[in-house]
């Protein structure tokens, strides 16, 4: 009976210390999250800052003389100016500059993803459907096997400044592979959230039956290789996110649902034709 009361006092403080290690881990949790916010709103103001230097990579991501841009008619303009008054070598050089600001930009925020720092549902909000809407310009710029197949063609100042634009990328290798990577993390989101057209979300789902492991592979081992080993889970978890953006393999497992993408279709067209 002499040693009730030290069992009694060693289980209340074990209890408190407990408790005290819970309040912790709730603490460490509350300042990551905060620290995830805080890094979303400072590359929200950043985006912000250089939209219309985004706007100009976009011009040149397209072929000369496409109608959709999202580049205002000054710029344009600009653009148009720059390229038929300026040498080879300056116009170049002028035209880099918005292009390395944006893609520094983006293969940042991926560094940040993949380090644990942001996830994708921080991102998605400050870059959106209207940067995927744009995907395929910034694919044709960092990929140019991808730019082939398209058939993106111009006249030869344009044609002059998108090749070097994609000699820089080359020369970052990095740099581009993460940007390429972080537009697929995005759109495997904006897959998850049925915020894109169904026969786009289809389109790219199609292809993704040919080059959907090479994508995920490409990912997984980008992760390791900056992280370290012990960065597998995340590498593991980021690339089996990617299957957002695919087909379903089993009626159980993580992707698109062939019938529901039917059915989204159907119900998408009726209130497009707003019949």
């Amino acid at each position: 009976m002499s040693d009730s009361p030290s069992v009694i006092f060693t289980a209340y403080a074990t209890g408190i210390l407990a408790l005290i290690g819970l309040c912790q881990i709730f603490i460490l949790i509350s300042q990551r999250t905060q620290l995830r916010l805080d890094w979303a709103e400072t590359y929200r103001k950043r985006w912000g800052e250089i939209r219309i230097d985004w706007s100009k990579v976009i011009y040149f991501g397209h072929s000369s003389g496409d109608y959709y841009q999202i580049a205002t008619a000054e710029v344009i303009s600009e653009i148009d100016r720059m390229k038929t008054e300026r040498k080879n070598t300056t116009r170049e050089i002028w035209a880099l500059e918005p292009m390395i600001r944006v893609f520094t930009e983006l293969n940042d925020i991926c560094l940040r993803i993949m380090q644990g720092h942001l996830r994708i549902g921080d991102t998605y909000p400050i870059l959106g459907t209207e940067f995927l809407r744009q995907s395929a310009a910034m694919r044709g710029l960092l990929d140019y096997e991808y730019s082939s197949r398209q058939g993106n063609w111009g006249d030869k100042e344009h044609m002059d400044v998108q090749r070097s634009i994609r000699t820089w990328l080359v020369c970052h290798d990095g740099i581009r592979r993460r940007c390429l990577i972080l537009i697929d993390m995005l759109w495997a989101e904006a897959v998850r959230l049925e915020d894109l057209p169904p026969d786009d979300i289809r389109s790219a789902a199609n292809a993704k039956i040919h080059t959907g492991k090479e994508r995920k592979k490409r990912l997984k081992d980008e992760v390791i290789r900056l992280n370290g080993y012990f960065s597998i889970i995340r590498a593991l978890s980021l690339s089996y996110f990617l299957q957002h953006s695919e087909y379903k393999v089993n009626k159980y497992s993580r992707g698109i649902d062939a019938v529901r993408l039917k059915e989204l279709e159907d119900k998408w067209v009726k209130r497009y034709l707003e019949e």
